[in-house]
């Protein structure tokens, strides 16, 4: 008899719900809403953390101009000194030395930042996309946009363009 009973129950079909498919549905739509609302305040976080990024890579990016000025500075200073070094007593001399101290130390922790300069050399065509020309200058025999002189050195940060080199370079027509 017990196997008759476990053959009619397995060839009962199983009834189907309504209610159950109703509360399925609704709970799928209400799922639906949750994931679309979830995916706009994620896509507004990404937004406003890219906007953070910028912000932050914009104000370090000064700050690193910054610093670059004032190597800049000692640099037009060591030039105007060195010319006339020979005329300076030893005093003076221990001072410019130490001055190159802090320097060096500057310049370590600006290459810690990932800043490295490019390298301008006289004689070398002008490059626009790294090169700013500042003055120019007649020059028989030279080609035109040869570099003069370097005034200030051009960098890279993050192998990114930071700052033009800013250059002297030859026009000899127009």
């Amino acid at each position: 008899m017990e196997s008759k009973v476990n053959e009619s129950s397995k060839r009962k079909k199983r009834s189907f719900d309504w209610e159950d498919f109703d509360y399925f549905k609704d709970f799928l739509g209400y799922m639906k809403q949750l994931l679309i609302k979830y995916k706009k305040e994620y896509s507004k976080l990404e937004n406003q953390l890219d906007e953070e990024r910028n912000k932050s890579e914009a104000e370090t990016k000064k700050m690193l101009l910054q610093l670059i000025y004032v190597m800049d500075s000692f640099e037009d200073v060591f030039k105007t000194v060195d010319s006339k070094l020979e005329h300076k007593d030893e005093q003076t001399k221990n001072w410019i030395e130490t001055f190159r101290v802090v320097y060096k130390k500057l310049q370590q922790t600006v290459s810690d930042y990932n800043i490295e300069p490019i390298n301008t050399v006289n004689g070398e065509k002008v490059n626009p996309e790294i090169h700013k020309v500042l003055d120019t200058e007649k020059k028989p025999g030279w080609v035109d946009n040869t570099i003069t002189e370097v005034v200030h050195k051009g960098y890279r940060w993050n192998g990114k363009l930071l700052r033009f080199a800013e250059v002297k370079a030859v026009k000899n027509r127009g």
